[in-house]
């Protein structure tokens, strides 16, 4: 029974610490707008992105010279996919966005 009792409390331990990182890793969904989207412009850098649009929810590919980077919102759902080769973007997309 003891050993139960251990488990159940490492699983909710794990848990906690799965939902925390979860939400810190979440794009902020105030900074995601029509209007801070149409500020990214080609050439620029990540920093600038993420100054505009904030953090990104994920990476969807990444290799040595470029990588692409989703932010996702759910209320009301949109998203932006922002690529970049060495470190500028390149490429930008978004749907949803108002």
């Amino acid at each position: 029974m003891e050993a139960y009792k251990t488990m159940n409390a490492r699983t909710l331990i794990v848990l906690v610490l799965f939902l925390i990182c979860s939400v810190s890793l979440a794009a902020d969904p105030a900074r995601m707008t029509r209007e801070n989207y149409n500020k990214i412009k080609l050439g620029q850098d990540e920093a600038w992105v993420v100054k505009c649009i904030g953090k990104e929810s994920s990476a969807t590919w990444e290799h040595t010279e470029g990588k692409c980077l989703e932010w996702e919102r759910d209320q009301p759902y949109a998203w932006i996919l922002i690529t970049f080769e060495n470190g500028k973007v390149v490429r930008k997309a978004q749907s949803g966005l108002k």
